[in-house]
């Protein structure tokens, strides 16, 4: 029997399992195939949704702290970060109340300019009209049962520099209602799908103008997002760099306030973060000057045998013995403070019948970890009076705090 022959013989014998192993290998090719198809089909369909989603955008900076309003005019302006298109806006979360006291949660609430409704996509609709109008997508309109002409409201959270879980933070009354009348509805595409989101669940969306939604939060002039149409030729990544070139300081949260030697930083969270403190004592070394860290805290009572001086301004401060801090003029002169003990001006001395040496009560509020307060109580030691003048009487060590650093 030849080769050939015996090959033949083989198939006609086999052929069923031939065929199976055949069907089978036809099958698995085509269930891959359709899968790589379903798979670029459903990648396709999910890039389209958010290039309709976030329309011209291509670069978004939403900012830690609010920052002002104008930044979208200062990046513009800037040839070097390759912007064509800007628009700084305010994104917020919240909830609406329809008029049948339907309600809607996870609310996207945003503040608009004409240059945003240039950046979505939303045809026919001119932008400096849109920008003035009070706009709800379809998804939010459904929910509420809402339609043009309806009236709703707005439950939002008052913006504050302070967090509330910080000693001087707000922990009432932080919810504001807002009555809204609406001015139009949109369908669930294009700026209806607006979203930075990375979801591709249908957000529920109000456009209202941003000085109304900033007024409404307390923080007028000002945003927290940046959305931005770059130039073809300029890399994302390089874009973002050259933010720093156009940021303020105000943007970052703080504020320069000249002094009498020395120019003081402060933040509008009224603490700086350890990150953000060292990076600006680095940059103020670089500069080649010196860096002196302050801390001021509103202590509830200074105490001794019966006498008290409430709501004390208490200052931790090095460097009491040279320029630009000191020197103090001190009975006696006291160059360095140790541990347990501090100076204290004339005026408290007096009102408490304190010495050098007397032993004080400072009671204070120690914030725990669940953000409640409890209050201490530490005893330090004085170890010298200071004259009523120069830094014993300068308020500028203490951050500007409404109520208490305007009260005489």
């Amino acid at each position: 029997m030849t080769f050939a022959k015996l090959l033949i013989e083989t198939l006609k014998h086999y052929r069923w399992t031939n065929l199976a192993v055949v069907l089978g290998s036809m099958i698995g090719s085509a269930i891959l195939t359709g899968s790589l198809l379903v798979g670029d089909s459903m990648r396709g369909t999910l890039r389209d949704m958010t290039l309709e989603r976030l329309g011209k955008i291509d670069l978004v900076h939403v900012g830690a702290k609010f920052f002002a309003a104008d930044l979208d005019q200062r990046w513009k302006g800037d040839s070097s970060v390759g912007a064509s298109q800007a628009a700084a806006v305010l994104l917020l979360r919240g909830a609406a109340q329809g008029s049948a006291k339907q309600r809607a949660d996870d609310v996207q609430i945003i503040g608009t300019t004409p240059a945003f409704w240039s950046l979505v996509d939303l045809p026919g609709t001119d932008a400096t009209q849109a920008s003035r109008e009070i706009i709800i997508n379809r998804e939010l309109a459904d929910e509420l049962d809402a339609t043009a002409g309806r009236r709703i409201s707005l439950r939002l959270e008052k913006a504050n520099d302070i967090p509330s879980e910080g000693l001087l933070g707000k922990r009432e009354d932080t919810i504001k209602p807002v009555p809204i009348t609406v001015d139009r509805v949109i369908e669930n595409h294009g700026a209806g799908r607006f979203s930075l989101a990375m979801t591709q669940r249908l957000p529920k969306t109000i456009f209202l103008p941003i000085e109304r939604l900033a007024e409404a939060i307390g923080q007028k002039g000002r945003a927290n997002a940046l959305l931005v149409d770059l130039d073809e030729m300029i890399d994302p990544k390089v874009a973002r760099e050259r933010l720093n070139n156009v940021l303020s300081v105000d943007d970052m949260g703080l504020s320069l306030i000249p002094a009498k030697q020395w120019m003081t930083i402060e933040s509008r969270e009224r603490i700086l973060s350890p990150l953000l403190g060292s990076a600006i004592e680095q940059v103020i070394k670089e500069k080649g000057y010196f860096p002196q860290r302050i801390l001021t805290y509103l202590a509830n009572a200074i105490k001794l045998a019966g006498q008290e001086v409430p709501y004390s301004v208490v200052v931790g401060v090095d460097g009491i013995d040279s320029a630009p801090f000191g020197p103090w003029r001190t009975e006696p002169a006291e160059p360095r403070l140790p541990s347990g003990l501090a100076i204290i001006n004339q005026w408290t001395a007096d009102r408490l019948g304190a010495r050098i040496g007397s032993t004080v009560d400072l009671d204070y509020f120690y914030v725990r970890s669940d953000s409640s307060l409890e209050e201490r109580t530490a005893r330090v030691r004085v170890a010298a009076v200071a004259a009523m003048e120069g830094n014993a009487i300068d308020r500028s060590f203490t951050p500007d705090f409404p109520g208490i650093t305007n009260a005489d």
